[in-house]
């Protein structure tokens, strides 16, 4: 309803937009007008499918189609950990309480021993509408976080209070949904803590996918990994803060995300 009353006052949305966009098309940048319809499928605001399944592996191989990654290794022949981390929110909201929130999500990853890493996520919801206001208001949501398939969930907190009532399936993710309220003004955080094999070796590559919800806005992510003792860095893709053999990263997550991580046992 928001990009209804920018268009104009046309109850039918789409026919409002497709007859805005036809009056603006004829002025834009045909180069400028490609590279933000590629933006837009990166950064999952558009997504395309197709029937053909040749066309569909190749908008799947874009991560233009919004479909789940299944989680692959860069190299088969060093120790590879596999990691995942997805959040996908449904606002059950009657007004437009979406879009006075503010998502910001994190992980953290330790390893307890050479065989086992615990991770914890954490993702919070700032809402942000004013008191006194027709839309916004409360906000409610149900949200889905799936993580890899081998994770033992050890507890589900909501603002450091245990979480009893958690959905819970189990298949090709571990997936959990809770449902939540966000106050005005206030934050609601949700925090996951799990264990999963790590079975480290002379040299370990660590991957972490996270992807961003399709036509999802943008929200603030950080990721933080703590080497154990005996290991050192190798090479990373990340351009991030390495402190005592601490990974520190801060970002935006406004595209599906790799890290990856080389870990080597010290000489």
């Amino acid at each position: 309803s928001i990009k209804q009353r920018l268009y104009g006052s046309n109850p039918t949305f789409i026919p409002a937009v497709m007859d805005k966009m036809s009056d603006t098309l004829g002025t834009v940048n045909p180069s400028v007008l490609f590279s933000s319809i590629i933006t837009s499928f990166n950064e999952k605001q558009l997504a395309l499918l197709s029937s053909r399944p040749n066309i569909q592996q190749m908008l799947d191989g874009l991560y233009w189609s919004g479909k789940t990654i299944s989680p692959k290794c860069l190299s088969t022949t060093v120790r590879c950990i596999n990691d995942y981390f997805f959040s996908v929110d449904q606002d059950l909201s009657s007004r437009e309480g979406s879009s006075y929130v503010q998502k910001s999500e994190s992980k953290t990853v330790r390893f307890l021993d050479t065989s086992t890493l615990e991770s914890t996520v954490r993702i919070s919801w700032k809402n942000e509408s004013p008191l006194p206001v027709d839309q916004g208001g409360n906000y409610q949501l149900y949200t889905q976080v799936l993580l890899p398939p081998n994770s033992n969930v050890s507890q589900v907190t909501k603002n450091n209070v245990l979480v009893e009532e958690v959905d819970s399936l189990s298949g090709q993710y571990n997936i959990l949904g809770v449902y939540l309220e966000v106050a005005p003004q206030q934050t609601t955080e949700l925090a996951i803590t799990y264990t999963m094999p790590a079975m480290l070796r002379e040299t370990t590559n660590y991957q972490l996918i996270t992807q961003k919800q399709l036509g999802s806005f943008t929200s603030n992510i950080s990721f933080d990994l703590m080497l154990p003792e005996g290991y050192v860095l190798g090479s990373t893709n990340i351009d991030a803060v390495v402190n005592n053999e601490r990974i520190s990263y801060n970002g935006i997550l406004n595209t599906d995300k790799l890290f990856f991580v080389q870990i080597k046992r010290k000489k």
